[in-house]
C-alpha cells in the first residue's frame, strides 16, 4: 500500500496557522483539503484507524512529539486542530488521510514557533528501556539493515514487579501506532503494530508505504498480550527515532521513544 504525496494525488492542503505563534499558548489550526485542479473541497475521506485525519507534529530536533486528530468543522473538506507547543522552535507537521478511491495521502509542512533559534544536536542511539508511570517499555535490540524489512518487538511490563503488562488494549484499531523519522527528518514512517500471542508468529501482509515514508498495517490478535510487533524498512543507512504509542484499558496513552541505527 503506497502513500502518495499531495502533488501526485492532485490534492491541495491549506494549513492556516495563527499569527505570532508562541510556546505555551493554545493555537487553533484550520486545515482545508481541496482538489488541486478544480478547487472543490474533498468530501470523500474515509476513516483510517478510526479517524479521518492523523496529524503528527514533531519538533525539528526530534525531542517533542504529538499525535492529534483534527475534527471536522462542518464545512466541506475543513478540519480544526488545537495545538499547544511546549517550547519555541521549528515543528514538522505530517497530515495523513485516506480517500474512497483507495489513495492514502501524506502532506508535510514546517511551522516556526517563536523567534528563538533551536539548538540542534546529533541523535545518539538509545535502546534503553523507558518507564512511563508504572509501565516499562523495551524495544528489541537488533542490527537493522537498510533496504531490508525489519521486524521489531516491544515488550511492556509492570515497572514495579517486572511482570508482563496485563491491561494493554488496541489503540485506534491497532496494538500500537509507531512513528519513525530519520535524523535529517526527510524520511517519515507510520506503522501499526500487532499483538504477539504465545506460540503465534503470524505476520501481517501490509507493511509499508513508499515515497520516502512507510506506513505499516498490523492485524489485531484475538486478545491483547504484553508484546507488540511491527515491521519497517529503513530506506537508507543512518539513525532513526522511533515513537511507540500504546493504550491501556483505562484509556491512558503510553508513549516511549528510542533511537536506532540502520546499517
Amino acid at each position: 500500500m503506497n502513500m502518495l504525496s499531495v502533488e501526485k494525488a492532485g490534492v491541495q492542503v491549506e494549513l492556516n496557522a495563527p499569527a505570532g505563534l508562541q510556546a505555551g499558548a493554545l493555537a487553533s489550526y484550520t486545515i482545508r483539503l481541496r482538489d488541486s485542479l478544480t478547487g472543490v473541497p474533498l468530501t470523500d475521506l474515509i476513516a483510517s484507524h478510526e479517524r479521518l485525519l492523523h496529524l503528527i507534529i514533531i519538533r525539528r530536533d526530534l525531542q517533542h512529539f504529538q499525535h492529534l486528530h483534527p475534527r471536522p468543522t462542518g464545512h466541506p473538506g475543513e478540519f480544526l486542530a488545537d495545538v499547544s507547543f511546549p517550547h519555541n522552535g521549528e515543528y514538522l507537521f505530517f497530515i495523513e488521510f485516506s480517500r474512497k478511491n483507495g489513495e492514502h495521502i501524506l502532506y508535510r509542512e514546517t511551522n516556526v514557533v517563536g523567534d528563538e533559534p533551536l539548538a540542534m544536536s546529533a541523535l545518539v542511539e538509545d535502546n534503553a528501556p523507558k518507564t512511563v508511570g508504572n509501565v516499562r517499555i523495551r524495544l528489541e535490540e537488533k542490527v537493522a539493515e537498510a533496504g531490508r524489512e525489519e521486524t521489531y518487538i516491544f515488550s511492556l511490563e509492570d515497572a514495579r514487579t517486572g511482570q508482563p503488562m496485563q491491561n494493554l488494549q488496541p489503540y485506534l484499531g491497532a496494538a500500537a501506532h509507531v512513528v519513525i523519522l530519520s535524523e535529517d527528518a526527510q524520511t517519515f514512517g507510520h506503522a501499526h503494530g500487532e499483538f504477539v500471542a504465545e506460540g503465534m508468529e503470524q505476520r501481517s501482509g501490509h507493511h509499508g508505504h513508499g515515497m520516502g515514508h512507510h506506513h505499516g498495517q498490523g492485524m489485531q490478535m484475538p486478545s491483547a498480550s504484553a508484546r507488540v510487533r511491527f515491521q519497517h524498512t529503513f530506506p537508507a543507512t543512518g539513525r532513526y527515532k522511533i515513537w511507540g504509542e500504546f493504550q491501556n484499558r483505562e484509556g491512558e496513552i503510553i508513549r516511549a521513544d528510542f533511537v536506532v541505527r540502520a546499517r
